[in-house]
């Protein structure tokens, strides 16, 4: 069984991203630092093979927070490729006002590379 496992979660209107690495489920939110019942029930569904109780391995990482209420999924997306990279921290800032196109670019070009960070 594979190390890693990443799926990107959505619990009302709102999506987040999670990891399953070294025994922790890692979670990238660009918005909350907390759960709601039907995030909870997701992540016990997705790691309850890897996990006894997936609750008790949750660590919340500090992320670039979102500066508006619609860019989650891209937030969601752009953690997701920079957990599976094997970057755990994501001390980062994203470059919001380019997120959104260079994700369509990955969509059309097939794959996917890291999105522009500020001062970078």
């Amino acid at each position: 069984m594979s190390s890693r496992k990443s799926q990107s979660i959505k619990q009302r209107r709102h999506w987040f991203t999670s990891c399953f690495r070294d025994g922790r489920i890692l979670i990238a939110d660009s918005m909350y630092r907390s759960l709601s019942l039907e995030g909870k029930t997701q992540l016990i569904e997705l790691y309850s093979q890897v996990a006894l109780d997936p609750l008790d391995v949750v660590t919340f990482l500090d992320v670039d927070q979102q500066p508006n209420n619609s860019d989650c999924g891209v937030y969601a997306i752009a953690n997701a490729y920079e957990l599976l990279d094997g970057n755990a921290s994501l001390m980062h800032a994203y470059e919001n006002s380019v997120m959104r196109a260079h994700l369509a670019m990955c969509l059309q070009r097939g794959f996917f590379s890291q999105f522009p960070r500020k001062g970078c």
